[in-house]
């Protein structure tokens, strides 16, 4: 391979680079599609594998034609020639929702990290005797409240309770310490400068010999970029779940690794009849399938990979992901629907398999479409073949008795004959002739629609 060669892109790559059908690129033109981070390292990985043999397996960053900015998974491989290099073979993947929610994710652990790691924590003391408190650093800067001496009145927490709080908090704590119960509970608490900040709180009760309570010890932790940072979630959560059932025409289930049905949406629910409430933590995706149709996928995987590949293995096996298959899905009421199913893995940072991802389509409509243009070009083969035979059958019925016509009227010219006779005898085999070369026409015609026509060649 040298120079610039061209490069063939199937459908779906015009579609992922949003390109007119007829775009023919070229190396250069194909990898200019590619954003200026990622344009190096797929030239990389071509080089590499030129010299090399070795193939790639990317995802970067493209921008389409009409400028949009998606991410691919392109894979490819080398052919080789007398150990040379021929030919590159690859796939790209359109996988940006894919990608989007990884980020999203990714997002949202980094922000629940740095919430936890600011989150203090305070330790108290509470002395049922005296009704008097103890409090270390760390409390004294969650309420933003002055240090007054060694021992605080219990007023100094009541009074920072949030007044919708106040009473419950203090209710719960009452009942801890009268009980063997745990305090263990959440509220908010005011600040001075009128700041609220959420507080989780947990603590033990110690008792005398005698069982009396004597002192309560805990601790409070600001909960409050927890608390912000888990609302934000479940709002990115929930946007996620409306992007996910918007899309009423595609079913999306997901899994974790144990195919654990996840994700139910409500494409899924449209085309199988299922509530995602029936189906989300109850079962796998094996309940949708046709076992018959599970059995003889199993077997041919045992076949081609040389080992046992059973139930849901036939979804998770590496070989089988990414590329669409059709299946049959069993729907609620017992009918079938045919669809076009694409599994594609969720990957932790560290490479591990946290899951997948289902995405079907109904091909029904698709396969009477495919059905009905079989049977129209079938439809119009007999109704050509049929034509073909008409003309000819016509042509040689006709032929017979004009030959007829124009050899008597041959034997007629002959013959003694008037001026008039012979005026109207020209002009009969003028239109004889005339007529026999049309019905040639005619059975050339048919020879050419037969694939039967000879040429010769002759000088004028």
């Amino acid at each position: 391979m040298s120079g610039d060669p061209e490069v063939w892109w199937s459908e779906e790559l015009h579609r992922i680079h949003e390109v007119e059908p007829g775009f023919r690129p070229n190396l250069s033109s194909g990898l200019a599609f590619y954003s200026v981070e990622s344009r190096p390292v797929v030239s990389a990985a071509i080089a590499r594998a030129k010299e090399t043999g070795r193939g790639w397996d990317l995802e970067l960053t493209l921008v389409t034609a009409k400028g949009r900015t998606v991410w691919v998974r392109t894979v490819g491989e080398v052919q080789t020639a007398g150990g040379r290099a021929v030919r590159l073979v690859g796939a790209v993947q359109d996988i940006t929702d894919r990608k989007r929610a990884e980020i999203a994710l990714v997002t949202t652990y980094e922000r629940f990290t740095l919430a936890s790691s600011a989150a203090g924590i305070g330790v108290w003391d509470y002395d049922l005797d005296a009704e008097s408190l103890t409090w270390d650093d760390q409390m004294y800067a969650l309420y933003a409240c002055p240090r007054s001496g060694p021992k605080e009145p219990y007023s100094i927490w009541a009074r920072r309770l949030h007044p919708e709080d106040r009473e419950r908090s203090e209710r719960e704590l009452h009942a801890a310490i009268a009980s063997e119960q745990r305090f263990d509970t959440s509220f908010r608490i005011v600040r001075p400068d009128g700041d609220v900040r959420h507080i989780k709180a947990t603590a033990e009760v110690h008792r005398d010999a005698n069982g009396v309570p004597r002192r309560v010890v805990g601790t409070n932790i600001d909960v409050t970029a927890s608390e912000r940072a888990a609302i934000e979630l479940r709002e990115t959560w929930s946007l996620l779940r409306a992007v996910l059932d918007s899309a009423s025409e595609v079913s999306v289930i997901a899994t974790d690794a144990a195919l654990n049905i996840e994700v139910f949406n409500a494409g899924a629910e449209r085309l199988l009849g299922y509530r995602a409430e029936e189906i989300v933590g109850k079962t796998t995706p094996l309940l949708i399938h046709d076992e018959e149709e599970l059995a003889i996928r199993a077997a041919e995987l045992t076949l081609s990979l040389g080992r046992p590949v059973v139930g849901g293995q036939v979804f998770t096996e590496a070989s089988t992901m990414y590329e669409p298959r059709e299946w049959t899905y069993v729907r609620k009421d017992g009918s079938r629907v045919v669809v076009s199913l694409v599994v594609t893995p969720m990957k932790t940072d560290d490479g591990h398999i946290a899951g997948y991802v289902g995405v079907a389509h109904d091909v029904t409509r698709q396969k009477e479409i495919e059905s009905s243009l079989r049977e129209a070009a079938r439809a119009a083969e007999s109704a050509s073949l049929a034509k073909s035979q008409f003309l000819a059958n016509m042509s040689h019925e006709i032929r017979t008795p004009m030959n007829a016509v124009i050899g008597l009227s041959h034997i007629l010219g002959e013959t003694p004959l008037d001026a008039n006779q012979a005026a109207c005898l020209s002009k009969l085999t003028t239109a004889g002739n005339a007529l026999r070369a049309l019905i040639d026409d005619i059975l050339d015609l048919s020879k050419i629609e037969a694939g039967e026509l000879r040429i010769e060649e002759a000088t004028f």
